[in-house]
């Protein structure tokens, strides 16, 4: 079975995922690459350890109006 590494970009530099993943196929591999994702940015959301009360992620949602949410 084909072993799959999720390298994640801190910046300029990558966290590499040294021990990777066995999956069965590409497909198996770009669900869970969805799913890592999805589970760090609400881990990332969650951390909040910043006092001053900005996101420790480079992100950004809101509405046309002006209003966002970090």
């Amino acid at each position: 079975m084909p072993r799959y590494h999720f390298d994640l970009r801190d910046g300029d530099a990558f966290v590499l995922d040294e021990e990777g993943t066995e999956l069965p196929d590409i497909e198996s591999a770009q669900m869970e690459a969805a799913e890592f994702l999805s589970d760090t940015v609400k881990e990332l959301t969650m951390r909040r350890s910043d006092p001053s009360g900005h996101s420790p992620w480079p992100l950004r949602f809101g509405s046309r109006n002006g209003l966002y949410f970090y």
